[in-house]
């Protein structure tokens, strides 16, 4: 594996690591026949606030096959401690008014309701469930929002006056509460414009030093990225609540540190270093684009990755992006995984989310990030537990979820708890098995998301052909699979990969990027992409589509 690919799949971990991710192979991930369905019951997830005479609104019954417990509250107290059973997070000591809402809602799943008692279960997959609320955008949190634009020499031209029009029209779109900083690259890092509110004066200055950028020398661009956050630590004292660095390039870093794995770790440090960490967006322009670095960063600054293939792509991409930011509903997102019962152990969690190990086996933390109005997060859990010496109707617990965020909405930390189980009959008790198609969706989510890595280590170590067919493999194992009628954008994303990959030199002109850029969108959960926008982009939210038109008007 090459370093840019080891920077690119890597997760931090303060602690001990988290079970790694499975060794790749297309099935790897076993495929789940079933021969009958049979109905399932329906969890409603309600939001408890504490002493409120009314709970607060609850998100829409979704299906699950196992009975589940679910809380959300307002907390400035500690996160609950684990139990051996599920069970709701307590009260807790502040309560919030009748109208408070919870920006998140939290289940959890199993893949089936039920397993024989009689057998072990050496890979039985969970998922944890983060589904954010809906809102309006009169109500979205002010930004802080700094630029980082490349102006190397090979910026001249249409790509810089594409990108000097996007910046233009994001301004358009900011509100007197933003705040905006532009920062230019080539070899030397210059300040155009530090972090000032987007009134009608702010704007005027924007808009000037956007057009003062013209295209020169090389790229400087750890130079330029460690300053946007040194930026971001001076001005943290009255920072407006959601925070970005957007940074753009369209070659390799040439000047300052030029060693991608000394960039990524240095990025990390510096972003360790800041109380109120940025989420961190990268867009790469062209084939020329270090995708795997800029994969990396944006996975490190819990952001998104945009490949931008033509010059068109990039308002689109820009306003994609933007949408997002202006709908945050929860920042600081935490979830913590136990198991349940004493006999429950967490084989793998399948994420690229940083992952700490709490205890081995038993109990894991995640750091989410932030979440957009109507965005989801499921993290595919593997489970194994024993036979038991007799069969039982009462739910056996597997795992406590927990989770810990700030609410934006509200301007509060919350918290909410959900936990599930499977009953233990007999084997002759089971007359046919019901298969969760959400459980068995994500199963295909990671498996593609694993595929387009792998395939792209490959295609980068020369062996296009190998890499073609392990995504024509993934795509026929996702559409013989129990949720095959649902997951038809990851078999268009595999097929979409596979199509430009027919040569090597088509590899190396776009397959490349895209597989990096796709594969973190399927990580993710996020809409992260330019290219055909309303077919392949099925993590897209309202805020974004609405964004993205707004932006294609004002081009008009």
């Amino acid at each position: 594996m090459s370093e840019e690919e080891t920077l690119l799949t890597a997760s931090t971990s303060s602690s001990s690591p988290p079970p790694p991710l499975i060794h790749f192979t297309a099935s790897a991930i076993p495929a789940i026949v079933v021969s009958e369905v049979i109905s399932t019951d329906t969890m409603e997830v309600e939001a408890i606030p504490s002493a409120s005479p009314s709970p607060a609104p609850s998100a829409s019954p979704s299906p699950s096959p196992a009975p589940s417990s679910s809380s959300s509250v307002p907390s400035s107290s500690p996160a609950p401690s684990s139990s051996s059973s599920p069970s709701p997070s307590p009260a807790p000591s502040s309560s919030p008014s009748s109208e408070s809402r919870p920006a998140l809602m939290v289940s959890a799943e199993p893949e089936r309701n039920s397993f024989p008692f009689e057998h072990n279960a050496q890979q039985f997959m969970c998922i944890a469930n983060l589904k954010a609320c809906q809102f309006e955008e009169s109500n979205r949190a002010p930004m802080d929002v700094i630029l980082v634009l490349d102006r190397s020499g090979s910026m001249l031209g249409d790509k810089l006056q594409t990108l000097q029009q996007s910046v233009n029209l994001m301004i358009d779109h900011l509100r007197s509460t933003d705040r905006l900083a532009i920062i230019s690259y080539d070899d030397k890092v210059q300040v155009h414009s530090k972090l000032v509110l987007m009134d009608q004066s702010g704007k005027q200055r924007a808009r000037a030093a956007t057009q003062e950028i013209t295209a020169r020398g090389a790229t400087n661009l750890s130079g330029a990225l460690l300053t946007a956050l040194d930026m971001i630590e001076e001005t943290q004292h009255n920072a407006n609540t959601v925070r970005s660095v957007l940074l753009m390039t369209d070659g390799l870093a040439n000047h300052g540190i030029v060693n991608s794995q000394k960039l990524l770790q240095v990025t990390s440090n510096r972003l360790a270093e800041l109380p109120q960490r940025p989420s961190v967006y990268c867009f790469g322009y062209g084939s020329e684009a270090d995708s795997a670095l800029l994969t990396a960063i944006s996975a490190r600054g819990n952001g998104a990755y945009y490949f931008c293939e033509t010059i068109d792509s990039i308002p689109i991409a820009f306003a994609d992006c933007l949408g997002g930011l202006m709908s945050v509903v929860a920042q600081n997102i935490t979830v913590t995984v136990t198991t349940a019962s004493p006999n429950v152990t967490i084989n793998n969690i399948f994420t690229n989310f940083a992952t700490e190990a709490v205890s081995v086996g038993k109990e894991y933390s995640i750091t989410v990030g932030d979440m957009f109005s109507e965005e989801e997060r499921d993290i595919l859990i593997d489970l194994k537990f024993p036979q038991l010496p007799s069969a039982s109707a009462e739910l056996q617990p597997l795992i406590d979820v927990r989770v810990r965020y700030f609410n934006v909405l509200e301007s509060q930390s919350w918290r909410a708890a959900t936990s599930t189980g499977v009953t233990r009959p007999s084997q002759r008790e089971i007359v046919s098995v019901k298969i969760s198609d959400q459980v068995d969706f994500h199963r295909n989510r990671v498996r593609t998301a694993q595929a387009m890595e792998e395939a792209r280590r490959l295609g980068d170590a020369g062996q296009v052909e190998r890499a073609r067919n392990l995504l024509e493999e993934t795509r026929q194992l996702i559409q013989v699979s129990p949720s095959a009628s649902k997951s038809g954008f990851l078999v268009g994303d595999l097929s979409s990969c596979a199509q430009a990959m027919d040569t090597p030199t088509r590899y190396q002109q776009s397959a490349s990027s895209r597989l990096a850029a796709k594969s973190h969108k399927h990580w993710m959960q996020r809409s992260c992409e330019s290219a055909d926008y309303e077919i392949t982009n099925a993590y897209n939210t309202s805020a974004k589509k609405e964004s993205v038109a707004r932006f294609s008007c004002s081009k008009k």
